[in-house]
């Protein structure tokens, strides 16, 4: 698998989603895949902001933020010898009145598999 995206449309206002969502060290709370995040810098969540993410099945690895359009996206990326993994988080109005969150996350490097 080189990319991932999902898509869910949520009965609450795009800024709640944002908040939610911008709040990583919070993630715990809600999603089952994240053991903890830490932040390792101060300040509001910005381009530069780094997290140190546990995740059940893998070592922690380091993510630092590389977009930020406030109340809408951020993305974020780790880096490893050989591979490359960014994260989009991206919050949009949707036509009920609520929100649609998508998340992507892309793979890339030469230490990935691929059948081609």
């Amino acid at each position: 698998m080189k990319d991932f995206s999902i898509t869910v449309q949520i009965a609450a206002s795009p800024a709640r989603v944002w908040q939610v969502m911008s709040d990583v060290e919070r993630w715990p709370e809600w999603t089952p895949t994240v053991a903890s995040i830490t932040r390792t810098n101060a300040g509001p969540l910005r381009i530069g902001a780094r997290a140190r993410i546990r995740q059940r099945w893998w070592r922690p690895t380091d993510w630092v933020v590389t977009v930020l359009s406030e109340g809408r996206q951020f993305d974020w990326e780790t880096r490893s010898v050989g591979m490359r993994v960014t994260a989009q988080h991206l919050v949009e109005p949707n036509a009920c009145g609520g929100a649609r969150a998508t998340l992507t996350v892309q793979f890339k490097g030469c230490l990935l598999y691929t059948s081609d």
